[in-house]
């Protein structure tokens, strides 16, 4: 019911009540947006709401402070529920749920886009493919819970991915523990991810000499 099907931004497979949708993410957005479809499905179930002005920027640089309204629920994603709070625009129309970095840095969410795969901090070893794009429905009726909804597969389910050890340099991408780059936002830090995972051979115990940063004292 809250599909996004914008390419290439990653999707996310997501349950809010009864209903299952797929639902874009975006890390240069700070706060999660509710779209049409989700906002008139949480109309029909009653869901409260309260209004507020609030000050936005655009990615084209424009700057207003529209009147919306903001709901809280529960996003379920992989059999993980998360207190989210949404914020619409009652008179936008077409528009997608987007995830932003508010719900990743709760979640706990890591994206490899480069991949195409994203995985909860604290078991960086159970990868999850990103949904695929999947048809808008064409009422605005839930959509019936799917049993399938869960993956199943090892390449998407909290088993970790089982690797040939003389392989796990490659196929084991390495992660920040908790307690690292507590200054920076998601964003950051999934930047920081990917740039160790990139040069695995230079950060990896025992890893050849780096030729590509340089240290300054």
């Amino acid at each position: 019911m809250f599909t996004c099907v914008t390419s290439p931004v990653p999707l996310f497979e997501i349950e809010v009540y009864e209903a299952t949708g797929t639902v874009c993410s975006d890390t240069g957005a700070s706060q999660s947006v509710g779209g049409e479809l989700m906002f008139k499905f949480l109309k029909n179930r009653s869901q409260k709401f309260t209004e507020l002005y609030l000050p936005m920027c655009l990615a084209d640089g424009q700057q207003s402070t529209p009147l919306v309204q903001k709901a809280t629920m529960p996003i379920t994603v992989c059999r993980r529920t998360f207190q989210t709070d949404l914020i619409f625009l009652p008179h936008a129309k077409g528009n997608r749920t987007l995830l932003g970095v508010d719900f990743l840095k709760t979640s706990g969410i890591i994206m490899n886009m480069r991949k195409n795969y994203w995985y909860f901090g604290d078991k960086p070893n159970c990868r999850i493919p990103f949904a695929k794009d999947i048809p808008l429905p064409t009422n605005d009726s839930p959509v019936e819970l799917n049993n399938s909804y869960y993956p199943t597969s090892s390449n998407s389910s909290d088993v970790p991915i089982q690797s040939n050890p003389a392989d796990e340099t490659e196929t084991i991408d390495h992660h920040l523990r908790e307690e690292e780059g507590q200054d920076l936002d998601a964003k950051e830090r999934n930047d920081l991810i990917v740039l160790l995972n990139e040069n695995k051979d230079v950060f990896r115990l025992g890893g050849e000499i780096c030729k590509t940063f340089y240290y300054h004292r």
